[in-house]
């Protein structure tokens, strides 16, 4: 990392890597934002001791009723989510999230369209699906910003560099995963850490695994204290790059409140990365 940057991911993760060595962090057990989850009666408790309360996860939607924890799916608006295409919800399906203060808010989806590009396997590039809500979320409820286009002219990332991210699994868990910026796949690929490299053994405590179920839960870069959805889980391994298809996604918010005969004027909110100093992963 450039020693000049502000942008403050692998420091808050070194800082907390320290404070666990003297007992400041609750490990195991910080790892889910919840310490109790009910998918029947839509109850779910925030976990005080939860490692990352300090980032605002509320976007994130806790349960649905198509599926309950499983088939994820995170605000990029006030009234839109974003999943993963292969493992959808459908307009009629319920998707519920909870605020801060432990309040759980339901919303009915009215339309959903796939990303105009994606075409399944083999390598399910573009994974993307769009869904508008009935109305918008409450203020309690946050929506993400996502890497800007121009993220390169503010950060070097080399494919060969892997950088950590934050992930999220089905139980509501959040750990961490290197990960591989593969522009050409137009994904980032999220790989477990290796505990003989140096930089990331510190790390290793925070590390979490992904399985069956855990497709469109979002992936994260953590820049000034914020999350910032880079993407959607495809696999165990691998998630579509928002970055690189803004405008699509742009274009897709559009139709499907055509679709539903409304017109939020909403789009994404790339994060302004400007004045937030230079990081480069390349090191």
């Amino acid at each position: 990392m450039g020693g000049n940057t502000e942008i403050t991911f692998t420091d808050d993760l070194s800082t907390i890597s320290d404070d666990t060595a003297d007992g400041e962090v609750n490990i195991p057990f910080g790892f889910g934002a919840f310490t109790s989850k009910n998918h029947s009666t839509k109850e779910f408790t925030r976990n005080p001791d939860f490692w990352l309360n300090d980032i605002d996860f509320t976007g994130n939607s806790v349960s649905n009723s198509r599926q309950g924890r499983r088939r994820a799916g995170s605000l990029v608006t006030k009234r839109h989510i974003i999943m993963a295409a292969h493992f959808p919800l459908h307009a009629g399906d319920v998707v519920w999230f909870t605020d801060n203060d432990n309040n759980t808010i339901s919303r009915t989806i009215l339309s959903a369209m796939n990303h105009p590009n994606w075409v399944g396997g083999p390598n399910y590039d573009y994974d993307l699906r769009i869904a508008l809500l009935d109305e918008d979320v409450p203020n309690s409820i946050s929506y993400f910003e996502v890497l800007p286009e121009n993220y390169e002219d503010f950060m070097v990332i080399d494919v060969q560099r892997q950088i950590p991210l934050i992930i999220q699994n089905r139980f509501e868990e959040y750990g961490v995963r290197r990960g591989t910026w593969r522009s050409d796949l137009n994904s980032v690929t999220h790989v477990g850490f290796r505990s003989g490299s140096p930089n990331y053994v510190a790390r290793n405590t925070y590390a979490i695994g992904l399985g069956s179920g855990d497709s469109g839960n979002g992936i994260f870069l953590l820049v000034d204290g914020a999350a910032l959805l880079m993407g959607c889980h495809t696999g165990t391994t691998f998630a579509t790059n928002i970055s690189n298809t803004i405008d699509e996604i742009n274009d897709l918010i559009e139709q499907v409140d055509s679709d539903a005969g409304v017109s939020t004027g909403y789009t994404l909110t790339e994060c302004d990365l400007s004045g937030k100093g230079f990081i480069d992963f390349s090191d």
